[in-house]
């Protein structure tokens, strides 16, 4: 939640969770929101809801997350996305934010596909 190149979007979800629940949102909590998002400008794209028409669009969009641009691949409906590496703070001075991103891999949207 307080990744530093998080969408503004992404921190005003971390935000509002944060004050409504008084802890950051879970790892499902983005996965659900961010599926939701893809979920919605597919259905848009193809202006359908029908499954095969939803697929259809979920191959061809682009969401942007941060920096980078996340999306299924459409030969195999991979996600694509970077990875984050994380690692224990050496000094721990919020319970609720314990990690620090130490990487992210690949560092440039261009590579994402050798990633995966």
């Amino acid at each position: 939640y307080a990744d530093p190149e998080n969408s503004a979007e992404s921190r005003k979800l971390a935000e509002t969770y944060l004050k409504k629940f008084g802890k950051p949102a879970a790892m499902g909590v983005f996965l659900s929101w961010i599926s939701t998002r893809m979920l919605i400008e597919a259905a848009n794209t193809v202006q359908s809801t029908k499954a095969g028409d939803i697929v259809k669009g979920l191959e061809t969009i682009k969401v942007k997350d941060g920096n980078a641009d996340i999306y299924f691949r459409e030969w195999d409906h991979q996600l694509i996305r970077p990875v984050l590496t994380m690692a224990t703070r050496a000094s721990i001075t919020d319970p609720l934010d314990p990690a620090e991103i130490v990487g992210r891999s690949p560092s440039d949207t261009a590579s994402l596909e050798k990633l995966y």
